[in-house]
């Protein structure tokens, strides 16, 4: 459909609305998550963020320098971290997953690759998790 005029758009916008915040406003509430040494931004080149809204922490991003299963690509900050252990299967370049192990200290892990490649562009991050 074609916008015919001003309060039209306004409309539009109000749709977008969450609360009372703009999506931009909401993406300001990630913070930027402090990557291990050797560890970058993947090729897709969304920075890793997380942020707490209630009790539930969201990851998203991606990452990229990853040389082996095991490797520990961030450490989330105290009170990010969860209760428990806690596995997610995530999407990596090409068509394979990943499982990352989020640990009580905070390590974010990528435990392996379905195909036990590690030298991939990129790695995604997206997860959300109860603290």
């Amino acid at each position: 459909s074609t916008i015919k005029n001003d309060d039209e758009i306004i409309d539009l916008v109000d749709k977008y609305r969450e609360g009372n915040k703009y999506i931009a406003e909401i993406d300001a509430d990630f913070k930027d998550l402090l990557l291990a040494s050797g560890i970058t931004v993947g090729t897709i080149a969304k920075q890793a963020k997380y942020k707490k809204t209630g009790g539930i922490v969201s990851i998203i991003g991606d990452v990229a320098g990853v040389t082996k299963a095991g490797t520990i690509v961030a450490t989330l900050p105290a009170e990010y971290r969860p209760n428990c252990q806690m596995y997610f299967i995530g999407t990596c370049s090409g068509q394979r997953v990943c499982r990352w192990f989020v640990a009580t200290n905070g390590n974010i892990t990528l435990e392996w690759v379905s195909d036990s490649k590690y030298d991939l562009a990129w790695y995604g991050l997206n997860f959300s998790f109860h603290t």
